[in-house]
C-alpha cells in the first residue's frame, strides 16, 4: 500500500522502519493506551523479523507520514482464518497539532 494525500502518506512498514517503531512500543506513555504501560520491550532486531512476515493476506504494518516525517502506524490483521474480518488500528504517535493538514484520506 502506498497512499498519498496532500502532505498524507500511509505506506508499507519496512525492516527500515523497525527502529522507528520499537522507539514508539518502547515508550510507556504513547503504549499505555494498549495496556503496555512499560511498552513491549521488544528490540528492533525482533521487530524486524516480524515485519518480514508481513502478508497482505494475514496481517500488514504501515507506517503514516505527514511531509515524509513518520508520526504514526496502523495495522489490520484477519480475525478468522477462513472469513475476510479484519480488525484495523490505527496509533498515532504525533500530536494532532503536529500535523500541518488535518485532510482526509
Amino acid at each position: 500500500m502506498n497512499l498519498r494525500r496532500d502532505n498524507l502518506t500511509i505506506r508499507n512498514a519496512t525492516i527500515a522502519d523497525s527502529e522507528q517503531l520499537c522507539l514508539w512500543w518502547n515508550d510507556g506513555k504513547i503504549m499505555a493506551h494498549a495496556g503496555f504501560p512499560n511498552g513491549l520491550g521488544l528490540t528492533s532486531d525482533e521487530i524486524a523479523i516480524d515485519l518480514a512476515s508481513d502478508s497482505d493476506e494475514t496481517m500488514r504494518r504501515h507506517m503514516i507520514e505527514s511531509d515524509g516525517r513518520p508520526i504514526g502506524e496502523m495495522n489490520y490483521r484477519r480475525l478468522h482464518t477462513h472469513g475476510s474480518d479484519k480488525e484495523i488500528v490505527i496509533f498515532l504517535a504525533a500530536r494532532i497539532s503536529d500535523c500541518k493538514s488535518r485532510s482526509s484520506m
